[in-house]
């Protein structure tokens, strides 16, 4: 896995960071909740998907509200990768994804997430660009994608975005669980 073993030669990140991810499918998401050890995310990674298979049609947008739950220690700089070879159309429930768009893109907002988007080019994702300091970035194939240099790239972006203040913080109550996701898929916890 590329991927994994980027983060594990340690040249992704020289900076204070907590890894956490969300894999996700029509059937399973698959959750690693945040981690400073690269080897505990990286045993996780390779393990959850070795061990579950989240099924073969992409449940994005609902997966993209689980990461934005996670444990966010306040006042801290938020970033979310978000890799995907679908567009909601083709995805699993593309009506009910969509259903909660708005709401989601505002909790993005509000919790002051810096989105890394990695994925086709739809009208759909082009939404994220409603949400301040989205990097969007279209990708039709990931078969050749070099995830060294794109982690190297994010890594020099969240060590500026880290070392400049925080506007203001997230402030008020955040919803969460928008898609009230336990309804539609199993969730996994994944620690090893």
């Amino acid at each position: 896995n590329q991927f994994a073993d980027t983060l594990e030669s340690g040249t992704a990140f020289d900076i204070d960071y907590r890894l956490g991810f969300v894999l996700h499918g029509h059937e399973k998401i698959l959750i690693r909740q945040f981690t400073d050890d690269v080897e505990a995310f990286k045993s996780a990674l390779v393990n959850g998907t070795a061990r579950h298979n989240t099924g073969w049609n992409e449940f994005g947008l609902p997966a993209l509200d689980v990461a934005a739950d996670f444990p966010w220690q306040k006042k801290r700089h938020k970033f979310i990768l978000f890799f995907t070879d679908e567009g909601v159309g083709g995805g699993h429930e593309p009506q009910f994804q969509m259903s909660k768009y708005d709401e989601l893109l505002s909790k993005l907002e509000d919790l002051k997430v810096k989105l890394y988007f990695y994925g086709p080019d739809t009208e759909e994702y082009r939404f994220f660009l409603r949400v301040p300091a989205t990097e969007y970035n279209p990708v039709e194939n990931f078969d050749n994608m070099d995830f060294s240099k794109i982690l190297n790239t994010i890594a020099k972006s969240v060590s500026v975005s880290s070392s400049s203040p925080l506007d203001g913080g997230q402030g008020g109550v955040i919803q969460k669980d928008l898609y009230n996701i336990d309804n539609y898929v199993q969730v996994i916890n994944v620690r090893k």
